[in-house]
């Protein structure tokens, strides 16, 4: 099944990298068909950023942390061993000259090129800029590209092994 396919995914990507990069804190959590992060509390929008990640960051809503430098959060949502939604989101600390990135993939709420299946939303507030996405990373993938990202990954390869459908 693929929920547990991405499930272990996960787990090794963390595993391989909490000592080598400092990537701590794992919250993650599998639910029924949800892989998302422990006490979820869905999006709680804020007005800035700063307030954003505060939020986030005292209410554990993120997956993962890499030390003193962001905080991840990677929700998949399952039916009938299919994603129906994700949403993968970077958020740096606010001190940092990073910028938030979230990937969001969700079939139900396609409408047209403005809105794809699979996009990548840059900035906060995350409506300002959306680009349209051809796949969909793997948690692993996902977290390569962040290390990379902060400097912690210097291989230039990310995105190495297979998409998501």
């Amino acid at each position: 099944m693929l929920i547990n396919k991405l499930e272990t995914n996960l787990k090794i990507a963390f595993s391989e990298n909490s000592m080598k990069h400092e990537v701590v804190n794992p919250f993650f959590i599998r639910s029924g068909n949800t892989i998302s992060w422990g006490n979820y509390l869905g999006k709680n929008p804020q007005q800035y950023y700063d307030s954003y990640f505060q939020w986030v960051y005292d209410n554990y809503q993120f997956s993962f942390e890499i030390t003193d430098l962001c905080v991840a959060q990677l929700y998949y949502e399952f039916s009938e061993d299919k994603i129906t939604k994700a949403s993968l989101a970077f958020l740096p600390y606010p001190h940092l000259s990073h910028q938030y990135l979230r990937l969001d993939l969700d079939h139900e709420a396609t409408r047209d090129f403005d809105h794809c299946s699979y996009h990548v939303h840059f900035g906060y507030p995350s409506n300002m800029v959306r680009l349209a996405l051809f796949n969909f990373p793997w948690p692993s993938e996902f977290m390569k590209f962040i290390l990379f990202m902060v400097g912690k990954e210097k291989n230039s390869k990310v995105f190495t092994s297979e998409l998501l459908p």
